[in-house]
């Protein structure tokens, strides 16, 4: 019984050797083979598609390419140089009513030294709101002192005021007509302080605040 299970023990490392030949020997044979047929099938398809991968953008297409990313160049230049010159717009007015000078406002008349290019043309300002506001009511006469400032701003300014209010406008990034719809706040303030007319008033006699009396 010993010399059996002795000679069963000598065989099992040859069997083990002749086992791994034949599995190397049928992966051999399939690794050889590939693709098969149904697997090349599938890589004759891809391949066509790979060279319209390869060959993108074409030369028409690449050209569009280029010419939109230029254009977008441009516009983003365009829209810096824009943004920088204009700054937001800003009131030089509060909307409340009625209508007063804001602090951006107040700053403006500050820095232009706008009341004392009023106090140099005021007897001229005088006589004209007067001329003007004869038998006219506190709301035509605020709209007296707007129009004035808008129609002839170098006679309620000099020329230059005038000039230092484009100049400030321009820097400002802001419309010259808000500034000079500013200028006619300042006169109204004055005229009305001068010839007593309470500023309240106004609303009383504002087309837009009226109601129609009932029939």
């Amino acid at each position: 019984m010993a010399e059996i299970l002795q000679f069963i023990f000598t065989l099992l490392p040859v069997g083990a050797v002749i086992a791994l030949i034949f599995w190397a020997g049928f992966y051999f044979y399939k690794v050889r083979n590939l693709p098969c047929t149904a697997h090349s099938e599938g890589i004759d398809k891809i391949k066509p598609l790979e060279v319209k991968i390869d060959s993108l953008p074409c030369g028409n297409h690449h050209s569009k390419i280029d010419n939109l990313i230029a254009l977008t160049n441009r516009i983003d230049g365009n829209l810096s140089a824009l943004t920088a010159f204009i700054k937001p717009e800003r009131s030089v007015f509060e909307t409340k009513s009625p209508i007063t000078v804001s602090d951006y406002g107040n700053r403006i008349s500050t820095e232009l030294g706008l009341n004392s290019y009023i106090d140099k043309n005021w007897d001229f300002i005088i006589h004209y709101v007067d001329e003007q506001a004869e038998s006219k009511n506190p709301y035509d006469i605020q709209q007296i002192c707007f129009n004035l400032a808008m129609s002839e701003p170098v006679k309620v300014l000099s020329d230059e005021g005038f000039d230092a209010l484009k100049r400030k406008a321009y820097n400002e990034g802001v419309l010259l007509h808000s500034f000079q719809q500013l200028v006619g706040i300042l006169v109204r303030e004055r005229y009305f302080k001068e010839r007593g007319i309470d500023v309240w008033e106004i609303d009383n006699h504002d087309p837009s605040k009226q109601t129609d009396s009932p029939q």
